[in-house]
């Protein structure tokens, strides 16, 4: 009863944050009275959207894996008020209809992304939404009573962009709760070439030496370099564009 009672209420709060009035007409309208306020509004739950305002004045395109919900606790969000849009995708399918209604200029894709395409992959679905996964290592972190347990089929990355006719896009948003690097190496950056990409990394400030992990190995070798922490995001930029602005 209790659960039930808090899937409701969280259901009716997830609902007016993804509303018309408020994603399409009080936020758009609040955004332009901006000036007049001490501070520059964020929908990052660590500021993340911050970092992109002041490193990238022009508009552009997204790919948001692990997307969640449309405005609360967006990387994305106050990129796509000042005119971005992009492809997001989420295994979660209580935010089709959200993201319809807050973010129409977006395409949602209610999929599960792995290195392989799969069926029949377990899904445990929070009733909170920000902590679902497909890893139940990271479920077993939480309450395993708070979960659903479903079963889907996953993608691979690169198949959902040319599925979708995407051929490039400027920002790579990853957050899909214990399956990020599995999911980075999969995606062929070479062809795609983001200029920046924000990923979680909880093992980066791990162990003996700080700044030392998967991601950000890897992510160097392919040109990549760190330039913000948000901790648990780390925003890297493409070397090539770092030289050109120096």
């Amino acid at each position: 009863m209790i659960q039930k009672l808090k899937s409701l209420v969280l259901s009716l709060y997830f609902s007016f944050f993804a509303s018309r009035i408020f994603a399409r007409v009080f936020m758009p309208i609040r955004l332009k009275l901006e000036n007049f306020f001490p501070y520059r509004i964020s929908f990052s739950q660590f500021g993340e959207d911050q970092y992109f305002l002041n490193n990238e004045k022009n508009q552009g395109t997204y790919i948001e894996i692990g997307c969640n919900h449309p405005t609360l606790a967006s990387n994305s969000f106050r990129l796509y008020l000042n005119g971005w849009q992009g492809l997001v995708i989420d295994g979660n399918s209580r935010y089709k209809n959200l993201w319809r209604a807050a973010r129409p200029r977006d395409i949602f894709i209610n999929t599960l992304i792995s290195a392989n395409t799969e069926k029949d992959v377990p899904f445990y679905e929070h009733y909170a939404g920000f902590v679902s996964t497909a890893v139940k290592e990271h479920a077993n972190q939480f309450h395993l009573d708070s979960f659903n347990l479903t079963h889907k089929e996953t993608q691979n990355i690169n198949e959902v962009l040319v599925q979708n006719s995407i051929d490039g896009f400027d920002i790579l948003f990853v957050d899909i709760e214990g399956m990020d690097y599995e999911v980075l190496t999969s995606l062929d950056l070479a062809k795609y070439k983001p200029k920046f990409i924000c990923i979680e990394d909880h093992n980066y400030s791990q162990g003996l030496s700080f700044g030392v992990s998967e991601i950000n190995t890897y992510l160097n070798e392919k040109g990549y370099l760190l330039d913000g922490i948000f901790n648990p995001s780390f925003i890297y930029k493409k070397s090539h564009y770092a030289a050109k602005e120096q």
